[in-house]
């Protein structure tokens, strides 16, 4: 077989697509900085080689308007996958708010839609959540089904970070209609996170036994995919947490053992498990028991902030209040930690409509929605004085 050529990978995109990519990467100094084309069907593909950014970098100084829009959109794929979470949210807002009238729509608001991931990935959750549904409304007008259904994904997350299961359960239905008949690859990975999605809102909604049942569900799914391991040592800990509350302890230990052997080494897993590992050890021994753990768990609350997030942080905080021994250091240092992080979600939350894209704009529910987050918020960080 001779050396490959640009059109040998032109022919493969169909049939092999991962070969064609590699082929590109290979070739990549032949692909000149207006070859919409090439460059266009790149941006759309998964997992692409990092060597590729001088291709996409070369079209964004050099290309038309939609070779711009598509170079940007890949370049900020490229940030994403090596977790330079700055420069994606650069080039993705630059495909969005830049694109030309008339471009490639689709690309766009998919641009949205993963800009509102690195959002929320990097804690911003209401900004995520007000650019995901703004991406969600305009793609389902325009009948971009990917954007639509990425979008519903995240507002879906996001209503479940700030706690808020009614409007969580009306995204999730919004989430399943823009499943419905989506044949692209995505669309198998999006259906499986609605399933573990319908376990959390069933928990958020104070229904464990219902939650126990849908993660069981979802558990199925994805241990049959390798790619989405961690999603499935992670549903061992949800798992146990669900189980202690309802009674069965000893099947909750087993489920932490469990999640511990998948050795998924992330600070926001060490901390999840151990959280849970804390509320089975209170719930078996009492809150004596586990006073020493506690007070780690919040050192490293604190240490991990930068990580967590101050949801996150105010989540676990809140938790852990109640297992804290009553009058001890514990507690006041877990209240201390809601009411600090109460206070930073404030600020997030006065902040968030003036951080927003072009030309994205809250609706009225959206600003509700921050009126009633903020008042939450306001009675926890006031609680620490009661």
């Amino acid at each position: 077989m001779g050396i490959p050529t640009l059109a040998d990978a032109d022919r493969l995109r169909e049939t092999e697509p991962d070969k064609a990519v590699q082929i590109y990467a290979l070739l990549r100094a032949r692909i000149g900085p207006r070859d919409r084309e090439r460059l266009g069907w790149l941006a759309r593909c998964r997992d692409l080689p990092q060597e590729l950014a001088g291709v996409f970098r070369g079209g964004m100084q050099l290309g038309g308007p939609r070779v711009r829009l598509a170079c940007a959109y890949a370049l900020g794929s490229l940030a994403q996958d090596r977790c330079d979470f700055d420069d994606a949210e650069h080039w993705y807002k630059r495909a969005f708010v830049e694109a030309p009238p008339g471009a490639d729509d689709g690309l766009r608001l998919r641009a949205g839609a993963n800009l509102a991931q690195v959002y929320r990935t990097s804690q911003r959750v209401f900004e995520a959540l007000l650019l995901a549904r703004y991406v969600a409304a305009e793609a389902s007008l325009t009948g971009h089904a990917p954007a639509r259904a990425a979008a519903w994904l995240h507002v879906v997350g996001a209503y479940n970070d700030i706690l808020d299961p009614a409007r969580m359960a009306a995204a999730l239905d919004s989430l399943g209609a823009a499943l419905v008949g989506m044949e692209q690859p995505s669309a198998t990975t999006l259906r499986i996170l609605h399933h573990g999605y319908a376990s959390a809102l069933a928990a958020v909604s104070g229904d464990p036994e219902a939650a126990l049942a849908r993660l069981e569900e979802f558990q199925k799914l994805v241990d049959r995919r390798p790619e989405m391991k961690p999603y499935a040592i992670e549903a061992h800990v949800h798992r146990a947490e669900y189980l202690i509350q309802l009674g069965d302890l000893e099947a909750a230990d087993e489920s932490l053992r469990e999640a511990r052997a998948g050795q998924l080494s992330r600070p926001d897993f060490d901390i999840l498990i151990e959280s849970v590992a804390v509320r089975l050890t209170v719930k078996r021994d009492g809150p004596d028991a586990a006073q020493e753990r506690l007070r780690e768990l919040l050192d490293e609350l604190r240490v991990n902030r930068a990580v967590l997030g101050d949801g996150a942080v105010l989540r676990f905080a809140s938790e852990l209040i109640p297992l804290c021994a009553p009058g001890s250091a514990e507690a006041e240092e877990a209240r201390a930690l809601q009411a600090e992080m109460a206070a930073a979600r404030i600020v997030e939350i006065d902040s968030c409509l003036d951080r927003l894209p072009e030309p994205v704009r809250a609706t009225e529910d959206d600003l509700e929605m921050l009126r009633q987050q903020r008042r939450r918020f306001k009675q926890l960080e006031q609680s620490e004085s009661e």
